[in-house]
């Protein structure tokens, strides 16, 4: 009878681990794979870009919820200064979405994505969610 306790905790302890590392395992490859896909992004970006600076800003895996853009998985954000280019921010940005979705293989799994363009006179962001024009905006 005493030895009957000893043996449930043990293994109570044995599958409570395995559940433990195994959800960790999954959690560390999406994230790893989410870094790739950014980082994957903004290499694209610099090459594609008539912009002094593109950096990564925000990246971030899980289920999230926002009042302006609603519930999301995956988000990107990124920022783009002193870029030259001949149309409007809002045409510029859906070439870039655009270029993106044909070009990064899993951009599709990005629910929101942000490019914020800045110059010395401006901030604007334009907001991209499941590859559809979310908003453009003044800062």
């Amino acid at each position: 009878m005493k030895l009957r306790k000893p043996v449930k905790l043990i293994f109570t302890i044995i599958i409570a681990g395995s559940i433990g590392l195994t959800f960790g395992f999954g959690v560390a490859q999406g994230i790893m794979a989410n870094n790739k896909l950014v980082n994957a992004i903004e290499t694209k970006l610099q090459k594609n870009c008539n912009c002094e600076i593109v950096s990564s800003d925000v990246s971030s895996v899980g289920i999230q919820f926002s009042v302006e853009d609603g519930f999301s998985n995956s988000t990107a954000g990124y920022t783009l200064e002193n870029c030259t280019f001949s149309t409007s921010i809002e045409t510029e940005a859906i070439r870039l979405n655009d270029m993106l979705k044909r070009d990064i293989e899993n951009y599709d799994s990005l629910d929101l994505i942000t490019f914020q363009f800045k110059n010395s006179y401006q901030q604007s962001t334009v907001k991209f969610k499941e590859g559809c024009l979310l908003e453009t905006g003044k800062i």
